[in-house]
């Protein structure tokens, strides 16, 4: 089969998933909703376990068929494999009042550090973190892979899921407003330059923070406000902004962020650290939209669609999520990329699972 006709076939499979969406989601929309316990989403850089030491982690493995330069490199842009994407084991707990946090992954086959910072509290609404963590910046960056709405994270997401050696402030302005203020190493090391990061969010609606889907929702509607700003200061023009809302009500899953990078990172522009991730992208507002729908208690269907204001390039992903019981979750994804020629094109199917304990 040639790769035109090949590409035909795909794109009508992803129209065709993309048409059974809204039937599925709305199958049992006169149904009786049934009511569970809402599942807070998990956030790596607030936990604050009492006691411990807690154990705890989680592994992903998924099964990948891609076609297209877009997704494949090589002369040959089929790929077809079973990955082990991560294996993640973490320790946390406190002692003397100060809670820390660990993190190791696996999936390589070496054991490498993720995280390792201690956070403890100043006063009621002022604490201070220092170690190696995540950049106070992006939504989806600070996110823990294992909550992800999708197999994979979006890519703005990926930029800002690194981590830095560091110190930070967080600071809560009552109930509704947080604060949080990082100087992390940065592109230069452990040299006199360091990356500056600000978040501010705010609870617009509802009493909690909202989670990762549509599955385990209460009632009520919470929403978030989010803006950030990052100065890299290794480099000239390395300031980036970010701003995004996220909200759940009943049934329904809604995010969106947008993401705006200076100069500074252009390719081989930050040498090293979370801001070299984002080389390649200086001048550009990427941004995303994702959304969710709970078609009973242990299935979603998903959504996400990302247009990286480069290249003409934007990527759309559509699927259904199952979770049987807590601690399991399925997922079966299917992703179309266009771009400025044919060589940014591609088709991707993923069938994953996540396992957390």
């Amino acid at each position: 089969m040639n790769r035109s006709s090949h590409t035909a076939r795909s794109k009508f499979g992803l129209l065709v998933a993309a048409s059974l969406l809204p039937t599925l989601a709305h199958a049992q929309a006169d149904t009786e909703w049934a009511s569970w316990a809402l599942e807070p989403m998990p956030s790596e850089t607030l936990v604050e376990p009492e006691g411990g030491p807690e154990f705890f982690g989680f592994l992903r493995i998924y099964d990948e068929t891609s076609h297209g330069p877009g997704f494949v490199a090589g002369a040959d842009p089929e790929l077809q494999a079973l990955r082990i994407l991560q294996i993640r084991m973490g320790l946390r707990g406190q002692v003397a009042g100060t809670n820390y946090f660990i993190t190791t992954e696996g999936a390589t086959g070496a054991i490498t550090l993720v995280d390792a910072f201690a956070r403890a509290e100043i006063t009621d609404d002022l604490g201070v973190t220092i170690g190696r963590f995540r950049a106070p910046f992006s939504f989806n960056g600070l996110l823990p892979a294992s909550v992800l709405l999708m197999t994979r994270r979006s890519r703005q997401s990926l930029v800002w899921a690194g981590r830095d050696t560091g110190v930070m402030l967080d600071h809560s302005v009552g109930d509704r407003t947080h604060v949080f203020v990082a100087a992390q190493n940065g592109g230069d090391g452990t040299s006199d330059e360091h990356m500056l990061t600000a978040r501010v969010e705010h609870q617009v609606a509802g009493q909690h923070r909202p989670q990762v889907g549509a599955l385990s929702l209460d009632a009520e509607t919470d929403v978030l406000l989010g803006v950030a700003i990052a100065d890299e200061s290794s480099v000239s023009g390395g300031h980036a902004f970010a701003a995004d809302v996220t909200a759940t009500w009943q049934r329904w899953y809604a995010q969106a962020e947008v993401v705006g990078y200076g100069d500074g990172y252009s390719p081989g522009g930050v040498a090293s650290g979370i801001g070299a991730r984002a080389n390649g992208q200086g001048g550009t507002t990427p941004w995303a939209l994702a959304s969710a729908f709970a078609i009973d208690e242990e299935l979603e269907a998903v959504a996400r669609y990302e247009d990286q204001d480069l290249l003409d390039t934007w990527v759309g992903t559509v699927g259904v999520n199952w979770r049987p019981q807590p601690g399991v979750r399925w997922g079966l994804h299917i992703g179309h990329q266009e771009g400025a020629g044919a060589s940014l094109e591609g088709d991707r199917l993923d069938l994953g699972v996540t396992l957390s304990f």
